[in-house]
């Protein structure tokens, strides 16, 4: 595999290999999947989904005392062009979800294509103060890198990639495991940030729905797997460290106040938009659907 790559489409394309890689960042046997996620004995080993994964070169698989023990490579996923692609992706969640809130954009609806045009048309179309909310929430290369240097702690994948936290996340719904790896650890590391915020009843801080996974169920497996390692203090410490840093850049970005903007409350704006507004302001209201309010002035 070239040195700055992630084979996200094979990921993308294939089940059985997202399951297996994304349950082997801390190795594993396919029996151990198996009982995880409750597959069949031969499930995994069909579509010779190991030896892909193999071949592009983001597992590695050991024979001990007759079984094949996996290994993803995790080094992979923060090489220069992924790491990248992750930042770009969030960014673009961001501003996905920003639009929900304040102009109520509903992506599942209208056709892909209208989807990415709403998208590429807000940055730079927006009310100067939405703009400036937007742009203080983005990940700039220095925010995404505190974000990777917590990732790539040995504390954090060996506690929160685990198969247990994996299948309390997931469950039955194996098909929603992102197809890049780093948009899980975001969406991971988000909800831990609110679990955090809410035990220190922290004011202002949210972080959207769609940025977030709800992380409630993964938290008992989480602490007995950090407090295992309490003792190790050195590990411990650097983790803390990492993560009171991640920390501040979620609670300086997502405040309350950011992100409630109720567009109904900018009716005024809408009903007598310019003209040279209307176009931006038409894709607007084909994502609010059906229910949307009907200007009388259009």
């Amino acid at each position: 595999m070239s040195g700055d790559t992630f084979p996200e489409k094979l990921l993308e394309e294939n089940l059985r290999c997202r399951v297996i890689y994304y349950s082997c960042v801390n190795p594993s046997t396919i029996a151990d999947l198996n009982q995880a996620w409750g597959y069949s004995p031969t499930y995994l080993y069909q579509e010779n989904a190991i030896d892909r994964l193999e071949d592009s070169g983001i597992i590695e698989v050991e024979e001990d005392g007759g079984k094949k023990i996996i290994e993803s490579s995790y080094d992979k996923l923060f090489v220069e062009g992924n790491i990248e692609k992750g930042m770009d992706n969030i960014n673009q969640l961001i501003l996905q979800e920003f639009l929900i809130h304040s102009k109520g954009f509903h992506p599942s609806r209208g056709a892909e294509r209208d989807r990415e045009d709403m998208l590429s048309m807000a940055r730079g179309n927006l009310e100067e103060e939405l703009e400036q909310n937007l742009v203080a929430m983005e990940f700039s290369w220095d925010d995404y890198s505190k974000l990777v240097t917590l990732w790539q702690n040995e504390l954090f994948k060996e506690t929160f990639f685990s198969l247990d936290i994996l299948t309390a996340l997931f469950g039955d719904r194996k098909d929603e495991l992102p197809q890049n790896p780093l948009d899980h650890l975001f969406r991971l590391t988000a909800g831990i940030v609110n679990v955090i915020g809410r035990s220190r009843e922290e004011r202002g801080l949210m972080v959207p729905p769609g940025l977030t996974y709800r992380v409630e169920p993964i938290i008992v497996p989480a602490h007995r797997l950090l407090d295992k390692r309490r003792s190790d203090e050195s590990d411990h410490s650097e983790f803390a460290s990492r993560m009171n840093d991640v920390y501040s850049i979620f609670r300086s970005k997502f405040h309350e106040d950011r992100f409630n903007h109720d567009f109904l409350k900018d009716f005024s704006d809408l009903a007598m938009r310019r003209p040279r507004d209307r176009k931006f302001s038409d894709l607007f209201d084909k994502y609010r659907g059906s229910d949307r309010f009907t200007n009388p002035f259009s």
